[in-house]
């Protein structure tokens, strides 16, 4: 009896079809691993590259523009849906090389890029899983949008409406498509690699800025010329970002040899540059995330060996050489900043909109209106603050079901790399909304990779299986 042959999987979005079967759902095409080289030279290149594009601005509007191309391409094209999550990767990379570069395209790009993109992909995907926290959580903040509307011209409703909803927009378009998405350990080491990218060009960025400052001096303040004269708390969340998920792609078992002696490297690299912009939230969140991660990779046995042969590593380093000569280029100011304990007036924006929610208890004063009605007209900084000011009761229950959302995929992971990869993800998210609101597209992808499907090698499809790299 000849045996029948066994196709993959349904709804394992890995890979072409191989020709056109008849019928049933068409197998996975074995991928082959990348060399480690190209990994080296695609993660290198973004340094001078991203140096470039801070001297001539009309390269970051290609760059911008020429990425969103290849996310609608790679939507289009076929049905590699791993490569459109590590595309969006790539954008919560980059977002802040745009903005500092002042590429020319609007202010929002990055979060309605991801969410066009994704939203393309979820159309095409052949699992959707529809759950109710992710629209609902969206569609409460809608009524609040009629208050802006009453108090301010058409313009002005226009942009507080895209500050204020493109980033919880991005969330739930994030969400649902990685509720749709299953990945294997290779792809995942794929896509983390595709957002370390865009850190090391911001990162070659910051260090140019750095060695061409004429004027550089150090206060108890956050420091704009450290920060590539960008925002300095979205620079340092990105860096500190990207020594997450340089961590992540560390104790990764597909990393090897040089790749993983530069993650070190990027990390070092990564929190000297974010302690230096004087901005204390990315090297905290960071440091959290990789911690809760941490928790659960040290129940492996390799990752274990890793995570402590990196923490003596690092833990000397810091101590020994890195943290003294930091200290002494900055003329002592970095010591006094990091042990400073004041939350630059983020606990009085509190309790600003928490008595503006009590004013205004039922939908809130409207999007964008909480600066307004703040004293002092200063803007906001944690989104959960935020959401009980502009939007009231409302806000309140889109709160809650980000929390159920939260728990809800911490409940769905099966593995302790699939935990590790969703409390690492949503450490990071969370301290950025405390901090940084949802001003950049990051929390929103983080966030929304807490979704996914991480397939186990029992899992995983035996056409998709193949020998770990060398080298």
């Amino acid at each position: 009896m000849i045996a029948a042959r066994q196709p993959a999987p349904p709804n394992f979005p890995t890979g072409q079809p191989q020709g056109s079967p008849p019928s049933g759902p068409p197998r996975a095409r074995p991928e082959r691993p990348v060399a480690e080289w190209k990994f080296i030279a695609f993660l290198l290149a973004h340094a001078p590259a991203a140096v470039l594009m801070k001297q001539m601005p009309m390269l970051g509007t290609a760059h911008a523009l020429g990425t969103l191309l290849v996310g609608l391409v790679l939507c289009f094209a076929g049905r590699r849906f791993d490569r459109v999550a590590a595309w969006g990767a790539y954008v919560a990379g980059a977002e802040v090389i745009w903005r500092m570069t002042k590429a020319d395209v609007f202010w929002e790009y990055g979060k309605y890029a991801t969410a066009l993109v994704f939203f393309i992909a979820i159309i095409r995907l052949p699992r959707f899983k529809f759950t109710a926290l992710p629209a609902l959580y969206f569609v409460a903040l809608l009524p609040s949008a009629i208050p802006t509307f009453s108090s301010e011209d058409w313009y002005t409703s226009r942009r507080y409406l895209s500050g204020g909803l493109s980033g919880p927009l991005s969330l739930m378009v994030c969400a649902y498509f990685f509720s749709g998405l299953k990945l294997t350990v290779r792809q995942l080491h794929r896509v983390l690699v595709a957002l370390v990218a865009p850190v090391f060009g911001l990162a070659g960025i910051l260090a140019y800025s750095l060695r061409t400052a004429t004027d550089l001096q150090f206060t108890s303040a956050s420091n704009m010329a450290a920060s590539g004269g960008f925002g300095p708390n979205q620079v340092s969340a990105t860096l500190g970002l990207g020594l997450l998920v340089a961590f992540l792609i560390y104790v990764h078992e597909d990393s090897r040899g040089h790749l993983r002696r530069l993650m070190i490297g990027g990390m070092v690299w990564f929190a000297a540059q974010s302690a230096l912009t004087f901005s204390r939230t990315g090297l905290y969140l960071g440091i959290g995330g990789i911690v809760l991660a941490s928790l659960f990779h040290f129940q492996e046995r390799r990752a274990r060996m890793k995570i402590i042969v990196l923490a003596l590593l690092l833990g000397a380093g810091t101590v020994f050489v890195i943290l003294p000569r930091l200290d002494a280029f900055t003329g002592g100011a970095l010591t006094k900043r990091f042990s400073d304990t004041d939350l630059t007036n983020r606990d009085h924006i509190v309790m600003e909109d928490v008595r503006i929610f009590l004013e205004h208890p039922l939908i809130g004063v409207g999007v964008g209106q909480g600066k307004e009605h703040r004293e002092g007209g200063a803007a906001e900084h944690t989104e959960f603050s935020r959401l009980l000011a502009e939007h009231g009761l409302m806000g309140l229950l889109a709160f809650l079901c980000f929390l159920g959302m939260l728990v809800g995929n911490l409940r769905r992971a099966r593995s302790n790399q699939a935990r590790a990869l969703v409390v690492g993800t949503m450490g990071w998210s969370v301290g950025f909304m405390l901090g940084t609101s949802m001003r950049l597209v990051a929390p929103s992808f983080m966030l929304g990779l807490s979704f996914v499907t991480l397939l186990t090698l029992k899992q995983t499809p035996p056409t998709a299986r193949l020998p770990k790299p060398k080298g």
